[in-house]
């Protein structure tokens, strides 16, 4: 499989392999600057934020080997330089090998493992969150439209991050 991805402001390329897949860091003029492999009988563990939401811009991939980290940020839906980003059907790509690895009932298992607001730590910051906003609420007297605007701009911003919480933790206990 051949797709094209936006890094940074770097082209990547990514091939599928037998033994997991490459990530070929591309330059301008289309020439691989750096690869990294990511062997899926390495690989401990990989973290993907909920990339199945139609709002989203980027999605980012963390995956844990036994001695590195790889970060990979995807740009969803864009045209650049005249290239079609496919990114939907790259993830769902990585995903389905991921999973059919673990299905081959081999020795090792790659656990997807939560990105940050799925994980007890984020349930707790926005548990702070909105008892901030619940303080907020109930001290300010809220006689002016400015007041109400941004209490439900803020009321939204903590649904929403509930909202993509709850899909990220559907959508590892369905793998």
């Amino acid at each position: 499989m051949l797709y094209f991805f936006r890094l940074f402001g770097r082209f990547i390329r990514v091939t599928e392999t037998d033994a997991g897949f490459n990530l070929e860091h591309l330059n301008k003029d289309n020439e691989v600057q750096r690869v990294d492999k990511i062997n899926l009988e390495d690989l401990l563990s990989f973290s993907c934020f909920d990339h199945s939401s139609k709002v989203l811009t980027k999605t980012r991939f963390i995956f844990r080997s036994s001695g590195s980290v790889t970060k990979l940020t995807l740009v969803h839906k864009k045209r650049v330089r005249g290239v079609e980003l496919q990114t939907t059907e790259a993830i769902d790509g990585i995903l389905e090998k991921i999973a059919a690895f673990n299905q081959q009932g081999s020795s090792t298992f790659i656990e997807r493992t939560p990105s940050f607001f799925s994980s007890r730590a984020g349930l707790y910051t926005l548990m702070v969150l909105a008892a901030i906003l619940g303080l907020l609420v109930i001290l300010s007297p809220a006689k002016t439209e400015k007041i109400i605007l941004s209490l439900f701009s803020l009321v939204t911003m903590i649904a929403v991050m509930l909202l993509r919480r709850w899909n990220e933790l559907k959508q590892i206990r369905n793998q």
